[in-house]
């Protein structure tokens, strides 16, 4: 039963996201006129986007506003230098794997409560950035937070970066938090 209250968290978030970035595909960008320049092709150096950005779109001023991007790479430059098919197949299988891995260890009853929510999380931002690279290339990306005295700009993200943060949070927890082998099984979520 735990498993499936997981999978139907973790549908919930993906939907989440995918609706997310495709709002942000269409709203915050648009097509490209002419020839598409080259897929991703070396994503540890400038290159032209697959699509036009629009004006950002402020939400807070000097705080959070809405702006299109493409990230080529996954989080801290994984697997950015390879050629951008080896790219997306390294990246969708480990997202796979580190899905699987994480529904096997709860199946099993490992980790507390917390880690029971983190995986729901953990899969559906994974699947979410693994879907976008194998059907476009690229993970679309829309959120910036900014704070312009401090000069802090972080790195624009979507929905399941949140998803995968969070999660990855609460695995750690759970993971701490772990019930004994006497104690029983995970509670459910």
């Amino acid at each position: 039963r735990v498993i499936l209250l997981c999978a139907f968290g973790a549908l919930v978030v993906l939907g989440l996201d995918l609706g997310t970035k495709h709002w942000a595909l269409t709203s915050l960008s648009e097509a490209r006129h002419g020839a598409a320049p080259a897929l991703c092709d070396d994503a540890s150096g400038p290159r032209a986007p697959q699509r036009l950005s629009r004006p950002a779109v402020p939400l807070a001023s000097d705080v959070l506003s809405l702006e299109y991007t493409e990230n080529c790479s996954a989080a801290f430059g994984l697997a950015s230098q390879l050629p951008s098919s080896a790219r997306r197949v390294f990246l969708a299988s480990m997202a796979i794997l580190a899905v699987i891995a994480l529904f096997v260890l709860l199946a099993r009853g490992h980790g507390s409560s917390a880690f029971a929510w983190g995986v729901p999380l953990v899969a559906a931002g994974a699947l979410g950035n693994m879907l976008d690279r194998v059907r476009l290339g690229y993970v679309v990306d829309f959120l910036h937070v900014q704070y312009r005295p401090w000069d802090f700009d972080y790195p624009v993200f979507n929905v399941a970066d949140i998803a995968i943060g969070v999660g990855v949070a609460l695995l750690v927890v759970g993971a701490a938090r772990a019930p004994s082998e006497d104690t029983g099984p995970v509670s459910e979520p």
